[in-house]
């Protein structure tokens, strides 16, 4: 951990036995949850430096955190190919799991809540994103197809009518939820995309040849497939 004012170390949190893929804070600042390569998912309470629990239900990899809003819920995604939801408050019994999503083919390295905690949204290795609702544990809501490479990262618009997914392909795309279709494809990156956000009426995106790009979004009214504008 770092204090960002002072720009120095706080502390070291140890515990996984390999690389720490993600890692999420509650809203209460001082804890958090980690998931690495040694298919540990770690609830931590920052200030002890120290793990409470461990989350035992991936099978692998730990590949992606996501955290909701208000802190009581957090999901996982790993390279068993599935999505796990955890209730981190368990009615006073620690963290339990409330819910495996299965849909994916491949592994899931990335899992996002929506603003308002209603859905997940996941991108995998079988070069899919995917929409699930969080209530219920049957097969995706959505699931959008185009990109001929694994899905590193993805981002949902605070409305969840539009979606962001960033690929090894090398593009970032545009997605309409509702449609479930492309309605624009980023291309410049000359190396895989791990980072995409929303930023307003923007995309940023990072990518592997050591570039951030901020991409012009249409107006919602006039998003057609035609080349979107790279800003320099």
């Amino acid at each position: 951990m770092w204090d960002l004012e002072e720009r120095r170390l706080l502390r070291e949190l140890k515990g996984h036995r390999s690389w720490v893929r993600g890692v999420q804070f509650l809203p209460d600042g001082r804890h958090a949850l980690s998931g690495g390569n040694d298919a540990r998912l770690l609830f931590w309470d920052t200030k002890d430096g120290r793990p409470l629990q461990e989350l035992k239900g991936h099978e692998t990899v730990v590949g992606g955190v996501a955290m909701s809003r208000f802190g009581r819920y957090a999901a996982s995604s790993g390279w068993d190919n599935t999505i796990r939801l955890w209730d981190l408050v368990g009615e006073g019994r620690g963290a339990v799991q409330v819910h495996i999503y299965r849909g994916h083919e491949d592994a899931v390295p990335t899992v996002i809540y929506s603003y308002d905690g209603r859905y997940l949204l996941s991108g995998s290795q079988d070069n899919t994103l995917c929409l699930w609702d969080v209530e219920s544990e049957e097969q995706p809501l959505r699931c959008f197809r185009g990109h001929t490479g694994p899905v590193n990262c993805v981002a949902l618009s605070r409305d969840n009518g539009w979606a962001l997914s960033g690929s090894e392909d090398r593009s970032v795309r545009l997605w309409a939820v509702n449609a479930q279709e492309e309605v624009h494809c980023f291309e410049g990156h000359t190396d895989g995309v791990i980072a995409v956000a929303f930023r307003g009426q923007q995309a940023v995106s990072a990518g592997k040849d050591g570039t951030f790009r901020v991409w012009q979004l249409p107006p919602e009214d006039q998003r057609k497939k035609k080349p979107p504008e790279q800003k320099p």
